[in-house]
């Protein structure tokens, strides 16, 4: 549409490993395949909107975040950078409910987001709450698509959202975090490795 093609940044195919999952994940995108979910406890008084603030500029720095994927009607499936993307942040306030009424509806929404199934075209691949509990504690439920974070990027990523949220409140310099570099040229990586039949 009109308003994809203005937001659009760039364009460039998928690594192997992407385009396995992609097949894997749309012959029955209902089964729950490459859903990631992560979960994080905090302890004290966190500020919601600068939080939110700091994931809003990690998905700006990191442009596999504002990736989506095309495949429908196209002979090979391309990954396309969004210029923008939306945090997909819904706060909850559990701070009434005991522990284990929290646990059973943690559970629970775990449990939903195995049915909920990505739209791959669009970004970020990810879902999230943020929950106030008692004790003045929270969690942080991450639930994204693999085919845009392994293990090694949730470092990254977390790396980057800590070291934001410290600089924000005074604690220390952002500078603290890692090198980020575009996914493109990984994939520009790999294809001229691949080209040049250079093995693993």
């Amino acid at each position: 549409t009109k308003d994809v093609m203005k937001n659009l940044e760039d364009v460039y195919e998928l690594t192997p490993n992407q385009m396995g999952n992609l097949m894997e994940y749309t012959e029955d995108p209902e089964s729950g395949l490459f859903h990631e979910n992560l979960i994080f406890e905090f302890k004290g008084n966190i500020d919601i909107e600068l939080f939110n603030e700091c994931w809003r500029e990690c998905i700006n720095r990191h442009s596999i975040l504002r990736t989506g994927f095309f495949y429908k009607g196209m002979a090979k499936p391309v990954q396309a950078v969004f210029k923008k993307a939306e945090l997909p942040m819904e706060v909850l306030d559990w701070s009434e409910r005991s522990k284990g009424e929290v646990a059973i509806q943690l559970h629970d929404i775990l449990e939903e987001d195995k049915t909920l199934t990505y739209k791959m075209e669009t970004a970020p691949l990810m879902r999230m709450n943020l929950i106030l509990c008692a004790d003045n504690r929270y969690l942080l439920s991450w639930r994204f698509h693999h085919i845009i974070i392994d293990g090694w990027a949730v470092v990254i990523v977390l790396t980057d959202l800590f070291a934001l949220y410290k600089s924000k409140l005074g604690i220390y310099s952002a500078d603290t975090r890692l090198p980020g570099y575009p996914y493109k040229e990984y994939v520009m990586y790999r294809k001229l490795r691949d080209d040049s039949g250079e093995k693993k």
